[in-house]
This record gives C-alpha cells, sequence and structure tokens, in this order.
C-alpha cells in the first residue's frame, strides 16, 4: 500500500511539472494527502473539497484526525466544504468557503459563466481520484461543458485516476 501510494505520488508529481496546470483539485481525504505530498516544490495550486468533518466516523479515528487536521491542506490554495460543520473541522488557514453538494444546475452555470468571464486565458483544469459513478466524474465533465457553453476563452478539462479495486 504504501508502495503503491510513492509511485502514484511520484507519477503525479511528474505529470503536474510537464502540464503544469492552473489548478490541481483534489475531491477526498485521500487524494489531497496524497496532492500534498506530489504538490511540494512544483508550485501548482491545488483546492481540497472535502466532504464530512473529520473524525470521519468508522474511517479515520481521533488521533489519525487530529493529525489530519494539523498537516493535511497546509499547501493547498483553497479548501472547499459541503458545510461549516465540516469546514471547520479541518482548521483552514488560508482561503475557503462552503458549496453545499445541493449545488444546482443553475447556479453551477452561473458560477461558470462568471468565472469564465472574469478570466481572459484558457484554463487547464483537472479531477483527479478514483473513477467511478459516486465519484463526480459526470458532474464535472457537464461543469466544464456549461462553462465553455458561453466562455469567451475554453476551458481544457483533464480526468486523472482509476477505477478502485479493478472496477472497469
Amino acid at each position: 500500500l504504501f508502495k503503491d501510494a510513492f509511485v502514484y505520488v511520484l507519477r503525479l508529481r511528474r505529470l503536474m511539472r510537464i502540464w503544469q496546470p492552473d489548478l490541481a483539485h483534489a475531491n477526498s481525504l485521500k487524494a489531497a494527502l496524497l496532492l500534498e505530498i506530489a504538490a511540494l516544490g512544483v508550485r501548482v495550486p491545488w483546492s481540497w473539497h472535502i466532504h464530512e468533518p473529520l473524525p470521519y466516523p468508522g474511517v479515520v479515528g481521533r488521533w489519525p484526525a487530529r493529525i489530519i487536521q494539523r498537516f493535511a491542506g497546509r499547501g493547498c490554495t483553497s479548501i472547499i466544504a459541503n458545510s461549516s460543520a465540516t469546514l471547520s473541522s479541518v482548521h483552514p488557514r488560508g482561503r475557503s468557503c462552503v458549496i453545499p453538494c445541493s449545488y444546482g444546475e443553475r447556479q453551477m452555470l452561473e458560477s461558470a459563466r462568471e468565472i469564465a468571464s472574469v478570466h481572459p486565458r484558457m484554463y487547464s483544469i483537472g479531477c483527479i481520484g478514483t473513477i467511478s459513478e459516486s465519484k463526480g466524474q459526470d458532474v464535472f465533465i457537464r461543469g466544464i461543458a456549461i462553462a465553455n457553453a458561453g466562455a469567451p476563452r475554453p476551458l481544457k478539462a483533464s480526468i486523472i485516476g482509476a477505477p478502485i479495486f479493478g472496477d472497469e
């Protein structure tokens, strides 16, 4: 397990250097921990979208949660949480915001158009993590399509990951 994580971090770090994305995004605790290490010295800003307050009952106990609260997200540019309770559980040090999971298509469209109109050049955006129906890559793809629909400059998107346990 440790060897696999180490190899993944090295590969991710190499790809970040090659692609030089404008922003990397971690959509889970595991992705945030791996991206935290991979981004060291690469100078790629990254955000962490956390979905559950720490400690995660049955997944991350009290002591590991304290370590994560102290160190995870230290190098990230921003933290996005699904609730104020989740956000406060990670003790954010920098930019942070709450975006509820019920963020509708209309709000997504408005936000995407606003972001696209403010930034005058193409942005490269990646979604990193386990590829599965439950992880939201379909939402990511629809969001990119919505953002590109009326944008003066297009967004380039990459999905990076693999199915879990050999699922295809």
